[in-house]
């Protein structure tokens, strides 16, 4: 016969590195969080200075086409890799803080799903501590 713990083991107990871990995982997640501000303020500054390096671009582009000139061609073309990049690393910036946020949420989530089997909560813990 096997046993029935209905999700729950009788003799559940946290070990004390998992109770040093859960504030470590709250510190982080603020951490993570105090940054939201600056990621984004960064995210917009740069999208808005890639846009206008793009806008120049486009502006030596005609000048090019009508000038004929291959210095505006090169400037044209050096400007839009320019934009272009300025605008990949600030999506890759944001991508980045999005996906550390979401790891460490899907963390501290799984944890407190098992903490709630036993009617604990992390805020709980970390005052024990």
């Amino acid at each position: 016969m096997k046993p029935d713990f209905k999700n729950k083991c009788p003799d559940f107990e946290i070990s004390y590195s998992k109770k040093k871990y859960i504030p470590e995982l709250i510190t982080k997640i603020e951490e993570i969080k105090s940054n939201k501000k600056s990621v984004y303020f960064n995210f917009i500054i740069s999208i808005g200075l890639s846009f206008i390096i793009l806008f120049i671009s486009y502006y030596l582009l005609k000048v090019t086409l009508e000038y004929k000139s291959l210095f505006s061609a090169t400037m044209s073309l050096l400007s839009s890799v320019i934009g272009t990049t300025i605008l990949s690393i600030a999506y890759g910036k944001l991508v980045t803080y999005k996906k550390r946020l979401n790891k460490i949420e899907k963390e501290k989530k799984k944890l407190d799903e098992i903490l709630r089997n036993y009617q604990l909560n992390s805020e709980t813990i970390v005052k024990t501590i």
